[in-house]
This record gives C-alpha cells, structure tokens and sequence, in this order.
C-alpha cells in the first residue's frame, strides 16, 4: 500500500510536469495558476483514461483543490521548513489526491492509471539513477581525500 502512495504521488507530478511542458508559452518560467494546473492535468487524464463528462469535473476539482493546497503550501514555507520535510508534506498532498481520484475511476480506468503511474515512476527513477550515480561518486571521492 506505501508503495502505491508514493506510486501515485510520482505519477500526479510527473504527469503535471508532463502536460506543462506541452503548453508552449514564451516564458517557460511562467508560474502558472492553480486552475491552469488542475485543467493541465485533468486535459491529460481526460485523454489517456478516456474521462466521462461527469468524471472530468470531478478529476478535475479533485486537481483543482491539490493544485490550491500546494500553492498555499509553497507560499507559507519559502525555507521555513527543511526539506525532508517539505517533501513528506507534499508526498502526503499528492496520495490524499490519489485516494479520491481512484474513487472516481471505473476498474478498467484503475487499471491504465496504475499502469501510468508504473511507466511514469520508471522514467523517474531511471532519471534519477544517472543523478544519484554521479552524486555517489562524487561523495565516494570527496571522503577519500
């Protein structure tokens, strides 16, 4: 069960991060609102899960309301808060989204979602392996010296 809640927090972010990257826009910095992330990331879901009219509106308040907490979230701990913490705060944003997002889904819809989520969680790792590698042996030679 933990391993699909950080499944599922892995795929809602990269799915988020996925869809922006489609807008064009001419400054990609460009922070956009909580209800251009929640459409983002319902557009793409409604795509890819085949999305009822009915179901769509739910997905997409359900994005909509994870997309606001994370605004408030990021906006009232600027470096307050470590960043162990900051991560364990939006992980558990992120499955609470999840949850209520899986309700909404028909089983075969629960099926490709998982299997997103799969896809998804093995790019992430796979991008973070070439990462964490060169972090690894940076280290291993730093505490050689």
């Amino acid at each position: 069960m933990k391993k699909l809640m950080i499944t599922a927090a892995i795929l809602i972010s990269s799915i988020c991060i996925s869809f922006a990257q489609e807008k064009t826009s001419t400054d990609n910095r460009e922070r956009k609102t909580p209800e251009e992330r929640a459409q983002l990331m319902t557009n793409g879901l409604e795509k890819k899960l085949a999305l009822s009219a009915d179901q769509k509106a739910k997905v997409y308040q359900i994005n909509l309301e994870r997309a606001q907490k994370m605004n408030e979230f990021q906006s009232s701990n600027s470096n307050t808060e470590d960043r162990k913490k900051q991560m364990e705060v939006r992980k558990e944003l992120m499955e609470e989204s999840d949850r209520k997002l899986v309700e909404v889904l028909t089983e075969d819809q629960k099926k490709t979602y998982q299997e997103l989520k799969d896809e998804n969680k093995a790019k992430l790792k796979e991008q973070r392996g070439d990462k964490k590698g060169r972090d690894n042996r940076d280290h291993s030679e730093n505490s050689s010296n």
